[in-house]
């Protein structure tokens, strides 16, 4: 079991974030993944920060060489204690550039695929897709209609019987079709446990939710009491005087 100590946490944004002490992490499907962080901005620091312009600026969490998380500010909230300051930051994935804006297109091609539709909607916005759906021609007309590029594209999947995923393991704006292939990981090893287990109404299955300490992330295989399974879920937590604490659901 391999746990990620508070220390080991470095953010690499506009706000000089220093001795980190809450972090909460989700990413699920059709949705953009979020981030919240607390801690301190050091003291030379604090004046600069206070004025200056932080709005959707770039973020990046490492875990030692390890990127934890890529997007981008959403919020900032700054106080000042007597001679400190104290930070929370909200994020979210580059995704959300993706949900500004209505707009209506139209592909009468019926020969495209969903794949090849989906590339020239992304692309005309500076996103990245990463296609791991059905290679499918798209058969008649489709209309996008006072939607925007995200709502488009999350609509072409599910044609597909399958979802969107943002990216937030690199730099840039990533859009998994489908979901991505991550590494395999041995439950029992890695110390799996589980908290629950539930049906699902949005996706009308049985799903489990399992607490670990590695760092699992959407798309991983996980190898656990005879079966193989797919992290389709996964949130991340830490709190003061806590260890990073890495949930994982469901799967």
């Amino acid at each position: 079991m391999s746990a990620i100590t508070q220390g080991e946490l470095r953010v690499n944004a506009a706000v000089p974030i220093a001795d980190i002490k809450e972090l909460h992490m989700e990413i699920r499907k059709n949705s953009h993944a979020s981030i919240h962080l607390s801690g301190i901005v050091p003291d030379e620091a604090g004046d600069r920060v206070l004025l200056q312009a932080l709005g959707d600026s770039r973020m990046e969490v490492w875990t030692g060489e390890n990127m934890l998380f890529s997007g981008v500010l959403s919020e900032v909230r700054i106080s000042h204690e007597g001679t400190g300051y104290d930070v929370a930051v909200e994020g979210c994935s580059a995704s959300k550039s993706l949900d500004y804006g209505k707009k209506k297109r139209t592909f009468q091609k019926t020969d495209l695929t969903y794949k090849e539709v989906m590339q020239s909607v992304l692309g005309e916005s500076g996103a990245k897709l990463i296609y791991g759906a059905e290679e499918r021609k798209i058969g008649k007309p489709l209309y996008q209609i006072e939607e925007t590029d995200w709502e488009f594209v999350r609509r072409l999947a599910s044609h597909l019987g399958t979802a969107v995923f943002p990216s937030v393991l690199s730099a840039g704006n990533g859009i998994y079709a489908g979901l991505p292939t991550g590494r395999t990981w041995d439950g029992e090893a890695a110390g799996a446990v589980r908290e629950k287990v539930y049906f699902d109404k949005e996706t009308q299955c049985i799903c489990q939710d399992i607490t670990v300490y590695d760092n699992w992330n959407i798309g991983d295989r996980v190898k656990w009491q005879g079966k193989e399974y797919a992290v389709k879920r996964e949130k991340k937590k830490m709190q003061p005087g806590v260890k990073l604490f890495l949930a994982t659901l469901p799967f």
